[in-house]
């Protein structure tokens, strides 16, 4: 998941994760299924927040669309 041709149609997808979890290829994932959202949203902020932290300010955004 990630920057794909629906973002050309004007999708509006129900979740948005910046930065992408899983592949460093994109720069957010998208999804629809709240489930897989819950699941990205945790792996992000253990492997980007903690991990990742090297004492820099670190940026994790999450937008919901109902």
């Amino acid at each position: 998941m990630g920057i794909e041709d629906d973002d050309v149609s004007g999708k509006v997808w129900k979740w948005e994760i910046w930065p992408h979890p899983y592949d460093n290829d994109f720069d957010y994932m998208v999804t629809d299924d709240d489930g897989a959202a819950r699941d990205a949203i945790l792996h992000a902020a253990e492997m980007y927040l903690w991990d990742g932290n090297d004492g820099g300010d670190r940026i994790m955004k999450v937008v919901h669309n109902g």
